[in-house]
């Protein structure tokens, strides 16, 4: 197994992961089962690594266990009437998972009920984003209105909605809970006292085009953004500054994600494979080809160095699969040999 910290010289860190990866890992590009009817656009964790969770267009979320190194579905999570835009696990509580739809409605299930919703919350809008905070008291859920609603999840009642005047994207609290972040189509990120919604400071320029994504590491020292300008861009939590950019990618940076050490980050792009990088040198430690499939979200588990992945598929000339010509394939990486 890999360590879970990384010494002084990242070389070592590098090479090992290099051999790990080329010597231990049983398919190199990732096994791969069809999971939905529809494209499968969310995927998530939560916080133990005994479950993942998906969403589709197929207007469902589902939840698997991880056996033999395959994918097994456990519950099929039904109600939504629309896209499953996004599924985000409490990470104080890893028995619950959110589910956020462009039908306008959010809800909130308990793997241990059989698949029964636990909690729907209406919202005004089409969803495209849900996080929770850290300690799990609040969820925030963003819509195409660009308005961002928290919910207080001991009562569920609203206790904030804003209005931004641009389009929002990513949203992430920091590790602390203290800041919570938005990634815009101005290509900015904008730093947010979590209880108001007001800048705590000037916005920082971070993409030339849309700025698409935003995950910060599990050690909180880095968060990470991807952006229509085909960047990758690490920064430095605490200070603030932008310290090392992925440029590989040709194409839209879709989905960013931190492994379990926070020493390699997953990228997904409007390119057929996933580039797998050293955070703190930025070498290329391993591609997952996708054959014509192009990268659209990554999550790595929190436990193990295993990758699961979706793509945004394609037909053997490029094109991309209708919602009702898709396998609804989820991917994984990094399953041991032995």
């Amino acid at each position: 197994k890999m360590a879970a910290w990384a010494p002084r010289d990242f070389s070592e860190y590098v090479d090992k992961a290099k051999r790990h990866f080329k010597e231990n890992v049983k398919d190199k590009n990732g096994s791969k089962k069809p999971c939905h009817k529809g494209k499968v656009v969310s995927l998530g964790w939560n916080s133990s690594g005994t479950r993942l969770a998906s969403g589709s267009e197929d207007k469902t979320g589902s939840i698997y266990l991880i056996k033999g190194g395959r994918i097994v579905k456990d519950i099929e999570l039904r109600g939504h009437t629309d896209t499953v835009m996004q599924v985000a696990w409490n990470p104080a509580n890893e028995h619950i998972v959110a589910t956020a739809s462009r039908d306008k409605s959010i809800r909130i299930w308990d793997h241990r009920d059989a698949g029964k919703c636990q909690q729907p919350v209406q919202t005004t809008a089409e969803n495209l984003n849900v996080v929770w905070s850290p300690d799990g008291n609040t969820l925030a859920a963003s819509n195409e209105e660009d308005v961002v609603d928290l919910f207080d999840t001991r009562t569920w009642k609203k206790t904030l909605s804003k209005t931004f005047n641009y389009e929002v994207n990513g949203m992430s609290w920091n590790t602390q809970g203290s800041l919570f972040h938005l990634t815009t189509g101005l290509g900015t990120i904008d730093v947010l006292n979590p209880a108001t919604l007001e800048e705590v400071c000037p916005p920082l320029a971070a993409h030339m085009g849309n700025c698409l994504c935003i995950q910060f590491d599990p050690i909180g020292r880095y968060f990470a953004t991807g952006g229509s300008d085909a960047l990758c861009a690490l920064w430095d939590a605490a200070e603030m500054v932008c310290v090392r950019t992925f440029g590989r990618p040709e194409g839209s940076v879709r989905s960013v994600g931190f492994s379990m050490d926070g020493q390699l980050i997953a990228i997904a792009s409007d390119e057929p494979h996933i580039e797998i990088n050293s955070v703190e040198t930025g070498e290329l430690i391993h591609r997952i080809d996708n054959d014509t499939d192009h990268g659209l979200v990554v999550a790595w588990h929190p436990k193990q160095q295993v990758l699961a992945f979706a793509c945004d598929e394609r037909d053997s000339e490029g094109n991309p699969r209708s919602s009702a010509d898709s396998t609804g394939l989820i991917h994984l990486f990094g399953t041991a040999d032995k």
